[in-house]
């Protein structure tokens, strides 16, 4: 943004007060106030980083005039008014009061990034800037920034009897002390929906009836360039900030950063939706793991969107899981697995009862599961195992041999019949 600063520029202002005590503002006209006119405006403004973690956007008034209770239906600003190059605010006592309101318009539509407007980033804060040419005197005045709830004016046809009216619930007020300097009000509260409205209004009045009351601004360039009214408006460059495991591996865009020992990780990142991906898993140990179950926005995908329109902060929520191992030589083991700590495990074996592969099995040879052994030592065929630590249960067969010893008795019975049947056939 421009540097605000004070320019050499004099002007010399001739109060004429009438014998009612009033200054007339059109005094001010051909006292070499137009001998500096620049109607041409500069451009929109525009954004830059001002700091590593600030970004700032300015703008000039794309409507800017004041409005006289003592000429009520006429115009100030713009081509229709004359021209003016000055803002006046005044609030001098005299029979009648005099009194002029000044308004600015800013239009923040070609100003802000669209990233920026589209995810409704909040400002950090917001100054309005007004370079001051004279004040009545050595006196001070008290001038007061209100936000118009109304953008539908502009300068050509703003007048005391049209003009919008503030919202008096909020101002920001400043003593106005000396020439030829800049003066700025802290307007953070009134533009904390800039990127939603994109047009803010102010007005600027008088903060109270009073003969120092009298404040003249510029509202177009001085000879040196500078002088014109701006609004600066800075946004914290958006950063995601996220808590997890130490040194945890995090995917943003494409790109792996890494969070630090104690598990920050802080990532300045453009306005607008970005891809962000934890692991499903990391392992810490044989057995144990970590395991992702969801963030702290209740999202459960470990890939997901983060719209970042101001700093986002996300804690990633891994726990401690453990692993069974249900080991068996024969037939289908059930259980094994990753569980959470404390959960309750089942191993199991099906069927209890598995023939023996090839002849062995062919001759009847079984194994019969007798029971478990390892981290449960059970009989059944189920056992449950607490799941506080990694687990390993082993079942354990016997072979059984009844079935083939029967056979063999039925054979050698069979044979024995025969060769007896035999023998009885030859004695005869």
């Amino acid at each position: 943004m421009r540097t605000k600063r004070s320019t050499e520029f004099l002007v010399l202002i001739v109060l004429c007060a009438n014998i009612l005590g009033i200054l007339v503002p059109p005094a001010l006209s051909g006292m070499g106030l137009d001998q500096v006119r620049v109607r041409s405006r500069p451009s929109v403004g525009g954004c830059q980083r001002s700091s590593s973690t600030i970004f700032t956007c300015g703008a000039y008034p794309t409507d800017v005039t004041f409005a006289d209770n003592l000429l009520p239906s006429k115009t100030k600003g713009g081509e229709e008014g004359g021209g003016n190059n000055v803002i006046i605010v005044q609030d001098l006592t005299g029979v009648p009061v005099s009194k002029n309101y000044a308004f600015l318009k800013f239009d923040f539509t070609k100003v802000l990034p669209l990233p920026l407007i589209l995810s409704h980033a909040t400002p950090l804060n917001g100054t309005l800037w007004l370079y001051n040419i004279y004040t009545n005197g050595f006196q001070n005045a008290s001038v007061r920034a209100y936000r118009v709830q109304s953008n539908d004016w502009n300068e050509d046809t703003l007048t005391w009897n049209n003009m919008p009216q503030p919202d008096t619930s909020h101002y920001v007020a400043r003593q106005i002390s000396g020439n030829n300097r800049w003066y700025n009000w802290s307007v953070t509260e009134d533009v904390q929906n800039i990127s939603q409205i994109g047009v803010i209004s102010f007005a600027m009045m008088a903060g109270f009836t009073s003969s120092a009351n009298y404040a003249v601004f510029a509202a177009t360039a001085q000879s040196d360039g500078t002088g014109w009214p701006e609004l600066d408006i800075s946004f914290r460059v958006p950063a995601l900030v996220m808590h997890s495991l130490p040194n945890l591996p995090v995917m943003i865009d494409g790109r792996i950063m890494t969070a630090d020992a104690n598990g920050n990780l802080y990532a300045l990142l453009p306005w607008g939706l970005h891809n962000v991906s934890v692991p499903e898993a990391l392992a810490v140990s044989d057995g144990v793991r970590m395991k992702f179950v969801g963030w702290s926005d209740d999202v459960k995908s470990a890939t997901r969107q983060v719209d970042i329109g101001n700093n986002v902060s996300l804690s990633v929520n891994y726990r401690t899981q453990n692993r069974l191992d249900v080991v068996s030589e024969f037939a289908t083991t059930g259980g094994s697995g990753w569980y959470f700590g404390n959960e309750t495990a089942v191993a199991s074996v099906e069927p209890s009862v598995v023939f023996a592969q090839g002849l062995p099995g062919f001759l009847g040879v079984r194994h019969i599961f007798v029971s478990w052994t390892g981290d449960c030592m059970v009989n059944a065929g189920t056992c449950s195992v607490i799941m506080d630590m990694p687990r390993v249960v082993t079942a354990v067969w016997r072979d059984d041999y009844t079935i083939s010893i029967v056979f063999a008795i039925l054979i050698a019975m069979v044979l024995s019949i025969t060769l007896f049947l035999r023998r009885r056939r030859r004695a005869r």
